[in-house]
């Protein structure tokens, strides 16, 4: 009840405290971390890339990340008590079908999962308004969801 959640707090405490300068940290923990901690890129295909490769490194991290956004999923569809009718799987990321498919191995018995690669999802939620507010597509109001 009294933690920082998931943020390991001792280790940023040390971290801070370790003589290292504000800037350094803000600039390590927000644009030197995650997956470029490991790789040193911050592309996604080259990561990709060096998995399929035979990089065992790269794999591995390529796993993980494909576990960690299936945890990510698997928290938003317990919030919503499960009752979720679709995953999407969007933007620069959904272009990598093997990465889609690492996911989806996690996440399908929740709902179907859907991949639009790209970054199409403002256009396509405008398309769909504008359907509805034309009459070419009917408004679902659905009981009992959030």
């Amino acid at each position: 009840m009294d933690r920082g959640g998931s943020v390991p707090t001792s280790q940023v405490i040390e971290y801070c405290f370790s003589g290292v300068s504000k800037a350094d940290a803000k600039r390590i923990l927000c644009r030197e971390s995650g997956i470029y901690s490991y790789l040193k890129t911050r592309e996604f295909r080259e990561v990709q890339e060096k998995a399929f490769s035979g990089d065992e490194k790269a794999m591995l991290v390529f796993r993980l990340f494909a576990y960690q956004i299936a945890k990510d999923i698997g928290a938003m569809g317990a919030v919503l008590k499960f009752d979720v009718d679709g995953i999407i799987l969007t933007g620069g990321i959904a272009y990598s079908e093997e990465l889609c498919a690492e996911i989806t191995q996690y996440v399908e018995k929740m709902a179907p999962v859907i991949r639009i690669p790209g970054e199409e999802e403002m256009s396509a939620l405008a398309e769909g308004v504008f359907r509805v507010l034309h009459g070419e597509e009917a408004k679902v109001y659905r009981t009992g969801s959030v």
